[in-house]
């Protein structure tokens, strides 16, 4: 099923693809980069799909690994905001 966005953390891309859309955008420290990749892929006129019987093993939180921190609170907002700003405009 076609989606607008994926998580970065079960995105599956060639290189040649990467590449052709950019690559990720180096003004995100941590979040919404994935999404900022999705967007630049479906304005370059690739599709996003979602997988349903796809199984991911995702061991993570290491970047955010405390439980409820500011800190990952705060990291999240700053780039969904970079992210409204860079590809939607102020």
């Amino acid at each position: 099923m076609a989606v607008e966005a994926v998580a970065g953390t079960t995105m599956l891309m060639s290189t040649e693809t990467l590449h052709s859309v950019g690559g990720f955008t180096a003004d995100y420290f941590i979040y919404a980069e994935d999404m900022d990749l999705c967007f630049k892929s479906l304005r370059a006129g690739f599709r996003n799909y979602h997988v349903p019987t796809a199984e991911i093993a995702h061991h993570g939180g290491a970047s955010s690994s405390e439980q409820g921190s500011s800190f990952a609170a705060i990291m999240m907002r700053e780039g969904l905001h970079s992210y409204m700003v860079l590809d939607h405009g102020p």
